[in-house]
């Protein structure tokens, strides 16, 4: 029997378009993961093996996030920690799925929706995103008190406020 071939539209998904691996010279987003877990599904069952269960993807995907902030020097939490943190993003975006349709939900399903483009911020040091006022990086990063393995050198600190400021401005 033949394989059906799957087109573009048939792949598409609802909440996040196109399955699609990370790119290798950025930080990804909460969407951007998404595709990836879905993408290494659709690799996996066009591979001919039996259907994954999600543990061994997230799994996978969990590595290559952990190594491209390991790029960047940034100092992350444990890969149990980010494949929890996946977990809980994939489980958003099934919840996001399932009520894609019910119209008292739409203010609240585009809100969720907006939310997977923030950065999957996975550092060790969560102070910039504890700070009441983000404007004044030098004394958030003194009034951090996080142990030294989990703290940015300072170069790093900076590098990671802009990348938190960028995001966030794309957003607004």
């Amino acid at each position: 029997m033949a394989k059906a071939i799957s087109t573009r539209s048939s792949t598409d998904h609802c909440v996040f378009g196109q399955p699609s691996p990370l790119a290798e010279n950025k930080l990804p987003t909460k969407l951007e993961l998404l595709k990836c877990v879905r993408f290494r599904q659709n690799e996996l069952a066009n591979s001919g093996e039996p259907s994954a269960k999600l543990f061994p993807v997230v799994s996978y995907v969990a590595e290559i996030v952990i190594d491209l902030w390991k790029k960047y020097s940034f100092p992350t939490v444990s890969k149990q920690a980010v494949i929890k943190q996946i977990e809980k993003l994939h489980d958003i975006q099934a919840n996001l799925v399932k009520n894609r349709n019910k119209p008292e939900l739409a203010a609240k399903w585009a809100e969720t929706r907006k939310s997977l483009d923030e950065l999957f911020d996975i550092a060790a040091c969560k102070c910039y995103d504890k700070a009441a006022d983000n404007t004044d990086i030098q004394k958030i990063r003194q009034n951090c008190k996080c142990p030294f393995e989990k703290k940015f050198k300072l170069v790093e600190w900076k590098h990671y406020c802009d990348i938190k400021q960028t995001n966030c401005n794309r957003l607004h």
